[in-house]
């Protein structure tokens, strides 16, 4: 019912005042590469637990020690005068990987020097790409 509601929201919107649609990120994703830190390996086929703002996910790596959470979007109409809504400006990501240390990363969209460890992680489309993150055995 809500995507009827919202499909005829932004027909009428379109006809009317020259609306158009555009997609706002609620909770961010993210795509990153685990390593182990002795041995520079990738971390493969390893149950992980991970929290996005406090939204748990259960997964496991791939064979190429690679982990990805999609982001939540949701849809907006823009007009004349702006989008109803920005995207969320920051995410708090743990990632826990069994018998790994657990490793939090505080990203921020408009004030890099908050990110953790004084790195910039990019962003495209609500996926934030933390690249390679070494990390220690328990």
């Amino acid at each position: 019912m809500h995507a009827f509601i919202t499909t005829l929201s932004l027909i009428a919107c379109t006809a009317v005042i020259s609306c158009s649609p555009v997609q706002v990120v609620s909770r961010y994703g993210f795509q990153a590469t685990l390593t182990d830190a002795d041995t520079n390996r990738p971390i493969s086929g390893i149950p992980t637990k991970i929290s996005i703002d406090g939204t748990k996910f259960d997964t496991a790596t791939s064979t190429r020690g690679e982990v990805e959470v999609a982001p939540d979007r949701e849809p907006q109409l823009s007009w004349l005068g702006g989008p109803a809504r920005i995207n969320h400006p920051d995410a708090k990501i743990i990632i826990e990987p069994i018998g790994y240390q657990t490793t939090h990363i505080y990203w921020h969209r408009y004030l890099p020097d908050r990110d953790s460890a004084d790195t910039r992680y990019p962003e495209e489309s609500g996926i934030i790409d933390l690249g390679r993150l070494q990390l220690k055995q328990r």
